[in-house]
């Protein structure tokens, strides 16, 4: 008689190559792409703090929470950036402050679509990322 092998509690039995992060995962990982939601309510250039610090204290302790946090460290830099570039842009032309708008908007966007998909444990790639941090 054969005998099952053992299959881990967070990992899907009918793929043995998945993994179900655990709720404490999911908690973090949504935090991570919140908190760069919460940037922009404080001025949006602050918006890497909270992702980097998550990152920083729980990468070593799940992949999962890794791979979410640097997505969305990234995404934050990658806004960073941007704000930079149309804040230039604004002082030598006169259109530059309705530029701002832009990445607050795909702040708020891409960072709802981030957070609810990683509270459901599924990992998000952001469509317009430079991931600097690999």
């Amino acid at each position: 008689m054969s005998q099952d092998p053992y299959i881990p509690p967070n990992q899907d039995p009918y793929n043995p190559d998945s993994y179900i992060p655990t709720n404490e995962e999911k908690n973090l990982a949504t935090l991570a792409h919140l908190g760069g939601l919460l940037g922009v309510a404080i001025g949006g250039v602050l918006g890497f703090l909270g992702p980097f610090l998550i990152w920083v204290i729980k990468k070593d302790e799940s992949a999962y929470i890794d791979q979410e946090a640097k997505e969305a460290l990234n995404f934050q830099l990658t806004l960073l950036i941007i704000y930079v570039i149309t804040i230039v842009i604004g002082m030598v032309t006169c259109f530059g402050i309705v530029l701002v708008a832009v990445p607050a908007i795909l702040q708020v966007v891409f960072g709802l679509i981030a957070t609810i998909t990683a509270s459901k444990g599924v990992p998000y790639r952001y469509p317009v990322n430079i991931r600097l941090i690999t």
